[in-house]
């Protein structure tokens, strides 16, 4: 097989509280496009050249994918067309309970309005009859991480591809879609981790960054509050258990939100915190957290699927934790919000 599956299948152990992985896939363009297909505007695109010198260190070494004309520097030479980058590699998925994650480091500018210059992550199982949309990109202006959950398609054989779709002749004067870094991923855990105040996604409120994988910065925690989940988000036999700590000792809130997230969701300034979740929201239950930490569902309260109303399999979900910080440490609002975790939900 053609693919580059990673025969060693390495785990890589991450920093002190992140979770093991093994890359399935992995695609840097550094060695070529060999893999790829590339329709209209899709072209191979290197550092060096004058189009894209605003994004600029590319994420590794000197190659990505690019949607757009070296001719104008944006994407008026529109097609009416769906247009791809597609992977042309069969990719076998393991059969597990871990989150599978299909990653990749995106540079985007475009309408944002939802309707035109879609640029969306697509997957398909049954040999290109159908293709999944997992959800739109949006424009970032910097390079970002995406990541979204391939749990649903555990087991079996996948094809993957991005779609630009530009729509109409109005408003293309922009940059279009840089791709770099492809990555599938086993995580091992429940739910894909996002969101974090890092600096990886978006700026705190006050600049106030916490640690890798962690929400923003406290008064009392340079840190920041960390939400992780262990157990199966499963609705016939759901053990999904979500732990925060790094908070204050006050009562905080498990939250849950609808819809897919993604880097190129702008969050909300939330607090001294960011929300990232969609709507509508779900308030799951308001609990102590003594010594700034918290476990949930704990006796007498509902599991989590039940707490959130989840009635249908593979409805993906995101939560987060917000706590109390009284001090006026970033902004006048006196509360904080953990990292997110996106959620998908099994039968």
């Amino acid at each position: 097989m053609r693919f580059r599956l990673l025969t060693l299948l390495a785990l890589t152990v991450l920093a002190a509280g992140a979770r093991a992985q093994t890359t399935l896939f992995s695609e840097d363009f550094e060695s070529g496009y060999s893999r790829w297909t590339m329709t209209d505007l899709w072209n191979p695109q290197d550092a060096s050249e004058p189009c894209t010198q605003v994004a600029v260190p590319f994420p590794s070494g000197t190659h990505c994918a690019w949607f757009g004309s070296d001719a104008t520097c944006n994407f008026v030479l529109w097609s009416w067309d769906f247009q791809y980058l597609a992977c042309t590699d069969s990719i076998v998925l393991p059969a597990t309970t871990d989150t599978l994650e299909l990653r990749f480091r995106s540079f985007s500018n475009g309408e944002d309005d939802g309707v035109w210059d879609t640029r969306i992550p697509q997957v398909t199982n049954n040999n290109g009859g159908t293709w999944f949309s997992l959800a739109k990109v949006f424009s970032s202006d910097r390079w970002l991480e995406e990541r979204f959950d391939l749990s649903r398609f555990a087991g079996q054989t996948i094809r993957l591809r991005f779609q630009f779709w530009v729509g109409d002749s109005a408003d293309n004067d922009h940059l279009g879609w840089l791709v770099d870094d492809v990555q599938i991923v086993q995580q091992a855990g429940p739910a894909v981790e996002q969101c974090s105040g890092d600096g990886t996604w978006y700026t705190c409120p006050c600049d106030n960054g916490g640690g890798p994988g962690r929400g923003c910065a406290s008064s009392f925690n340079p840190s920041g509050a960390r939400l992780s989940a262990t157990g199966v988000p499963s609705l016939s036999a759901d053990t999904l258990s979500f732990s925060a700590d790094g908070m204050s000792p006050a009562a905080a809130t498990v939250i849950q939100g609808a819809g897919f997230l993604h880097s190129g969701n702008i969050p909300q300034l939330s607090g001294d915190g960011l929300w990232c979740l969609g709507t509508p929201f779900v308030r799951i239950r308001s609990l102590p957290a003594p010594g700034g930490a918290l476990t949930y569902p704990i006796a007498p309260y509902a599991p989590i699927s039940t707490a959130g109303n989840i009635m249908l399999p593979w409805t993906t979900r995101t939560y987060l934790v917000r706590y109390r910080n009284s001090a006026l440490f970033c902004t006048d609002q006196t509360f904080n919000t953990t990292n997110t975790l996106q959620i998908t939900w099994r039968p």
